[in-house]
């Protein structure tokens, strides 16, 4: 099946919140991925000038990304995001992958967990992050690729999401620098596989990459855990730049809790940051 409009794609969502030009490819798959659809952003200009390519960013759990209908947890409305930035000559093209339900922290968990207080996970969970990796780079980037006329150089190929989707951002900026050029790591759970995570950030170093990340003071109701994201979050930042990753924006959230509208408030100045590397996000633009 080809790649068909939004609404053709889900006739039954009436009342979706997705504005402009989305596209959809059902069931996508690899050999250890299992299929779901991807979603695909295209700016206004897209249709009328054929001849122009854009940058690329990936966005993890994307049920999130558009549209309220098909959220669990409210949307980032990156569509909404995307259409007030192209209004200024920013333009991109913006792909949504739904993450695999149970199966979430498995597929963005570079390093296995076995301690996770989560409900319906027992025996602890991650480990699968280089197969999702795989999926990414080796399914629907080429995928994307071919359908779309896409920048795709690093340098204008993004990754983004938050919490497990912060990790496996980083994570694949770091295993994939040939690919991916920028990423967007939002209240990032670092704590899920923190050994693992702390010993690979020492040892990849990807010095021409930009990285934007952030952190809530209010992460959780339990401050201890809400310290723990805190720490972790300036600890990993600090590890980046001392590796030599000197284009890097961390910024924290004096009132941030852990939620999509919080993320929706903070996507705008980083979509805005890697469309234009001169503009670097400050925490004043959320306020």
């Amino acid at each position: 099946m080809s790649w068909i409009a939004y609404e053709r794609a889900y006739p039954s969502l009436q009342g979706h919140s997705v504005v402009g030009n989305i596209r959809v490819k059902r069931n996508v798959a690899n050999e250890t991925i299992p299929a779901r659809d991807i979603l695909v952003y295209l700016p206004p200009s897209y249709s009328k000038i054929k001849t122009t390519r854009y940058p690329v960013l990936y966005m993890h759990d994307g049920q999130n990304c558009f549209d309220n209908k098909t959220s669990y947890a409210g949307e980032w409305a990156a569509d909404e995001a995307a259409e007030k930035l192209a209004k200024r000559g920013l333009e991109c093209i913006i792909v949504a992958i739904p993450n695999a339900g149970k199966a979430r922290i498995d597929e963005y968990g570079p390093w296995f967990e076995p301690k996770i207080n989560l409900p319906g996970i027992i025996g602890g969970a991650g480990g699968r992050a280089n197969e999702y990796l795989e999926y990414l780079t080796g399914t629907v980037k080429p995928l994307i690729d071919s359908s779309f006329r896409t920048i795709t150089t690093p340098e204008f190929t993004g990754v983004a999401g938050s919490s497990m989707g912060g990790i496996v951002s980083l994570y694949a900026l770091l295993e994939a620098p040939d690919v991916f050029g920028f990423a967007g790591c939002f209240s990032s759970a670092f704590w899920v596989g923190r050994t693992g995570l702390m010993k690979h950030v020492k040892t990849h170093i990807a010095p021409n990459t930009r990285i934007y990340m952030d952190c809530g003071h209010l992460e959780t109701s339990n401050p201890k855990d809400a310290k723990n994201y805190l720490e972790d979050s300036r600890k990993v930042s600090g590890m980046l730049i001392s590796q030599g990753c000197y284009d890097l924006v961390y910024l924290e959230d004096e009132t941030g809790i852990h939620a999509e509208h919080e993320w929706r408030k903070r996507f705008p100045a980083m979509l805005e940051w890697f469309l234009n590397p001169r503009r670097k996000p400050k925490a004043e633009s959320w306020k």
